[in-house]
C-alpha cells in the first residue's frame, strides 16, 4: 500500500557526553581600554633635590613716576649743629662728644661716639665756639 502520513515529531533525546579537548587557538583582537582606576594614596615625601639652574632674567618693568622736581644742592645735604653743657674737659686725643643736638640733617652725626659720617659727597666747612 500506500505509506502513510508522517507522525509527529519525537522528544529530544539525551546530551551526549562531552568531546575531547580541542587545539589552542590564536589569541583575538585587544579590547578597549576601560575607565581609569581611583587615585591611590598619597606616598611617602622624598628628599629634596638639588637646586636648579639660575633662570633668565625676567622683561624690564615699566618705568616708575616722575620724582619731584629740585635743586641737586639742596635735596642731598648733610648738616649738624650740636652744643657741649658737660663741664668737664673732653679727653686728650678723643672725639669731642656733643650732649645737646641742635640739627642733625640725615642723622650724619652720631652723638653717642661723637662721630660724624660723611655720607654726601661734597665739601664740608667746620666751625666751633668755646666760651
Amino acid at each position: 500500500g500506500i505509506p502513510g502520513l508522517p507522525g509527529m515529531p519525537g522528544v529530544p533525546g539525551k546530551d551526549g557526553r562531552d568531546g575531547l579537548k580541542g587545539a589552542k587557538g590564536e589569541p583575538g583582537d585587544m579590547g578597549e581600554m576601560g575607565d581609569p582606576g581611583e587615585p591611590g594614596h598619597p606616598g611617602k615625601i622624598g628628599p629634596r633635590g638639588p637646586p636648579g639652574s639660575k633662570g633668565l632674567p625676567g622683561p624690564m618693568g615699566p618705568p616708575g613716576p616722575q620724582g619731584d622736581s629740585g635743586d641737586y644742592k639742596a635735596t642731598l645735604k648733610s648738616a649738624f649743629s650740636a652744643a657741649r653743657t658737660i663741664g668737664s674737659y673732653p679727653r686728650r686725643d678723643h672725639p669731642v662728644r656733643f650732649d645737646r643736638i641742635i640739627t642733625n640733617e640725615k642723622g650724619h652725626y652720631e652723638n653717642r661716639y661723637g662721630r660724624f659720617n660723611c655720607r654726601v659727597p661734597g665739601i664740608y666747612y667746620f666751625t666751633y665756639h668755646v666760651t
